[in-house]
């Protein structure tokens, strides 16, 4: 057998495939058309229930929901992003609502330092000294895109106090109500303090710290009026120095003479509150402007609370403070995004685990690290996907004369260049979002905010890079792709079993994403000038080049004119065809390439920075400022893995069908609904990390130190803030009759961010289907990634078919006299075989015959073969 005999089933020059909705029928619709000008406004098109209209969802309505986003204007404005460019530059842009999304730096840090400095004075006792309440923050900024990110006006951040009535937020606890540090109303140090950034940028990837530049005092009387502090970058700001801080001028000193003529001395001090919590948010805003209204960043919220208040105590006698006449440290707290790459264990106490307080989540896969708006879901103790670190030890804030030290718990990884994405020795540029200047693949929109649900746009909750991905959202069971789930926030005093309760829908974003797209929608990449009739995409061919069509610049009619030139099945089972389909992206040239590379390049965007490397190190800038690429071998590993699934979930019925993970049961199909057919492939097949952690394609990462953790403790989600206290826990009231406060606590903390997990099982008996902190890192090869690649080509079906016939003439005594072979392709088109309806149309306008039988087949060619071609 020849070896064009051997693959004749799988190898042809003949595939071209039609561009209809096998889903919902009909013919896809041109978004390249629709998202090139202005959105409609009335539907052309009543059968496609989510057509692109000005104000309507993406998405189409699902029982029991109300989403308010993501909206069609989200894709609109990436679609035209590159264009409102300066000198290449994206620009700091606020949201224009709740159901938009901003531009603008991620927070990826911050730091807040608490403490005190004593000021010599007199009291009715003599020579005495104030006892002022002091603050300093440091905010670490990153720039997540492609590009160069400025902001022309100032940025501004403001910490919220969000603290429950009735309850005192943190404050020098024995100092009373002169010593706060976040309030409302009563004086305070970061009371309506306005920290500013001067207009500036970052390079694309790049993260930079700002703290205090200066010393702002807050004179008696002041504490509730709006002040501007402004920050510089670290290097130029001395941050060990806490006397650069705010200061809160305080009334009365100590000792005193009481009222009985009891000489009262300075109490012992610690930072605590009243009661569970002080909870606060965090504001990033443009100064002034018209999108001031609007947040760049809202993160709600970060907890304040000290558990361990009495490891901290300090006594002061004057003596003491004399020595010590700048600000000492009391408390610093400490919020990062949690990289795959920290061993967050060793700044937690004795007897915890990874997985508390946020130490181990796929931050690059379940959260959206370019959102407008992250809150605290479920019972979570703070907001994930950030690391929460409490320093009240002598260690980490020293106490050593004169004062005016910060501690190394303040100012740690925060110098420059600052590292991010990984850990604090990693990669110093991280890349996760593209702004495409050229679209000619549906799966570049895993690049655009498309995150969403019924409060907002832009949350933290969904996936950044949400559509074309199909990884299991862990907020939401397998077997749904919603789930009515409620968020709880503690009232503590004086209701304190009690607990705010707000009933939400969660979502799996990405499945209900793909299910709205793949299979209704096509990018054409036609030229948006008007002459241009020829598509930038080489795979979409014109059907009659030499016609001149006004249906091309039909977004409902223009795939009636176009074919894919080479369309690949994706139901196909032969190894060897898909591992030339694959093969397709050898010997492609990226703009970060160093040197000439035969192997298949897979890149998050034409954008990255850094090279791509073999072996791919998963720790360094190649995986977090760079991309894959694929040997020949680990082609050959993907293409068996394809079959495999293939085998296992086919026949695919729809691109989304093929695109998204299986609805099922964790316990009983916790493979199939893990991930979709093309990123299972891909894991299994030891590209990244399989399952099991036995294949792995990051030289750099270990399988069992890279796996979530996630737990329970007693049957409940283990507590961020662990102890032996029981007394006080709120009552469950979870939709499914699960507990969702942790059993045990420090302090009456029962918060804990294992509670996102709706599938219980996940915390104990399944806690390998957490997946691996690396999970979506540039160098965590994902299917969006892949589809951005081959995407255009798919097909759910075949529509050009080779037919061989064979006939022969006998003699009266039955023997062959005379053979004949030929070959025929035949071509589905996209009219119908009733030429009544036009070839765009489906559903209910369908004559009964087009139901029935469709569109027409033309035999496109006809050939004799001889035998030796058989």
């Amino acid at each position: 057998t020849s070896p064009i005999q051997s693959v004749f089933h799988s190898a042809t020059a003949d595939s071209r495939g039609l561009l209809t909705d096998s889903l919902n029928g009909g013919t896809r619709v041109d978004l390249s058309a629709v998202l090139s000008g202005a959105l409609p406004t009335t539907n052309p098109v009543p059968a496609i229930t989510n057509y692109p209209l000005r104000g309507s969802n993406i998405i189409p309505p699902i029982s029991g929901s109300n989403m308010v986003a993501p909206k069609w204007e989200a894709l609109k404005e990436f679609f035209d992003r590159s264009r409102t460019l300066e000198n290449g530059s994206l620009v700091v842009t606020a949201a224009t609502s709740a159901n938009s999304a901003s531009i603008a730096p991620l927070i990826t840090d911050l730091r807040i330092l608490m403490g005190v400095k004593f000021v010599p004075t007199t009291s009715n006792a003599g020579p005495a000294h104030k006892a002022n309440a002091c603050g300093k923050i440091a905010i670490g900024i990153a720039n997540p895109y492609t590009l160069p990110l400025k902001w022309n006006s100032d940025l501004e951040f403001e910490i919220r106090n969000l603290t429950p009535s009735g309850n005192n937020p943190s404050r020098i606890w024995n100092l009373g109500g002169n010593s706060n540090f976040i309030n409302s109303v009563e004086p305070a140090v970061f009371n309506q303090a306005i920290f500013r950034i001067r207009a500036a940028s970052l390079a694309a990837g790049e993260a930079r710290a700002y703290t205090l530049g200066g010393y702002t005092l807050r004179a008696i009387g002041t504490g509730t009026q709006r002040i501007v502090v402004d920050l510089v970058p670290f290097g130029s700001s001395l941050p060990t120095d806490f006397s650069r801080c705010v200061e809160l001028d305080a009334p009365g000193a100590w000792p005193f003479l009481n009222a009985q003529g009891v000489l009262v001395p300075l109490p012992s001090l610690d930072v605590r509150e009243s009661w569970q919590t002080t909870y606060i948010g965090l504001d990033m805003r443009l100064a002034g402007g018209s999108g001031s209204a609007q947040p760049l960043r809202r993160i709600e919220g970060f907890d304040l609370d000290n558990g361990y208040f009495g490891a901290n105590t300090r006594r002061y006698n004057p003596a003491d403070c004399d020595s010590r006449p700048s600000p000492v440290p009391l408390m610093c707290f400490s919020f990062q995004i949690s990289q795959p790459g920290m061993e967050y264990l060793s700044v937690m106490p004795s007897g915890y685990e990874m997985g508390q307080r946020s130490s181990s989540l796929r931050t690059f896969t379940d959260f959206n690290l370019q959102a407008t708006r992250v809150s605290r879901p479920i019972a979570s103790y703070n907001a994930p996907p950030y690391f929460m670190e409490s320093n009240n030890g002598f260690a980490q804030l020293p106490d050593a004369t004169p004062g005016g030290d910060t501690g190394r718990a303040f100012t740690k990884n925060l110098e420059s260049p600052m590292p991010w994405g990984r850990n604090w020795t990693g990669s110093q540029k991280t890349m996760l979002f593209s702004v495409p200047t050229q679209f000619t693949s549906i799966a570049q929109f895993q690049h655009a905010d498309l995150t969403g649900d019924d409060f907002a746009a832009s949350i933290g909750h969904q996936p950044g890079n949400a559509f074309a991905n199909s990884y299991a959202t862990p907020f939401v069971k397998r077997a749904v792709t919603s789930q009515p789930r409620r968020d709880f926030v503690l009232l503590g005093a004086p209701r304190r079993l009690e607990s705010n309760i707000t009933d939400r829908n969660y979502y799996d974003i990405s499945y209900l994403l793909n299910a709205a797209i793949w299979d209704s929608y096509f990018l054409s990449s036609l030229p948006a000038s008007a002459s241009g009739s020829i598509p930038e995409n080489p795979s979409l061919v014109r059907l009659n080049s030499s016609e001149t069509s006004a249906d091309l610049r039909d977004p409902v009619r223009c795939a009636t004119q176009l074919v894919i030139d080479g369309a690949f099945n994706v139901n196909c089972t032969d190894k060897n065809a898909w591992k030339a389909f694959l093969a397709s992206s050898k010997h492609f040239r990226h703009r970060a390439d160093t040197a000439t590379s035969t192997n298949a390049a897979f890149p998050r965007s034409l954008e990255q920075l850094s090279p791509s490397a073999n072996p791919v190190s998963g720790t360094a800038e190649d995986s977090f400022a760079g991309y894959r690429r694929l040997t020949d071998g680990e082609l050959d590993a993907l293409a068996t893995e394809i079959v495999k699934q293939v085998r296992l979930r086919g026949p695919f019925v729809s691109l989304s069908h093929f695109v998204n993970r299986a609805i099922g049961d964790i316990t009983r199909q916790p493979a199939l609904t893990r991930s979709g057919a093309l990123q299972s492939a891909i894991d299994e097949s030891g590209i990244t990390i399989s399952f099991d952690g036995t294949r792995k394609g990051l030289s750099g990462v270990a399988a069992n130190t890279d796996r979530c953790n996630l737990s329970e403790r007693e049957g409940a989600p283990r507590a961020d803030m662990d102890g032996e206290d029981r007394g006080d826990r709120p009552s469950d009231v979870d939709l499914d009759g699960n507990p969702l406060w942790a059993a045990t606590s420090t302090d009456n903390n029962f918060g804990s961010v294992a509670s996102i997990v709706a599938d219980r099982s996940m915390l104990n008996t399944a806690k390998n289907e957490q997946g691996y902190r690396s999970t979506g890192i540039p160098g965590w090869l994902t299917q969006a990634d892949v589809l951005q690649v081959i995407g255009p080509s798919l097909t759910n079906r075949s529509d050009t078919f080779r037919i061989r016939s064979y006939g022969e003439a006998l003699d009266d005594q039955g023997r062959p006299i005379a053979k004949a072979y030929c070959e025929a392709i035949v071509q589905r088109m996209p009219d119908y075989v009733d030429p009544t309806n036009e070839p765009s149309a489906r559903g209910a306008a369908l004559t009964p015959s087009n139901k029935t039988f469709g569109r027409k087949f033309t035999i496109v060619s006809f050939r004799w073969l001889s035998p030796q071609e058989i």
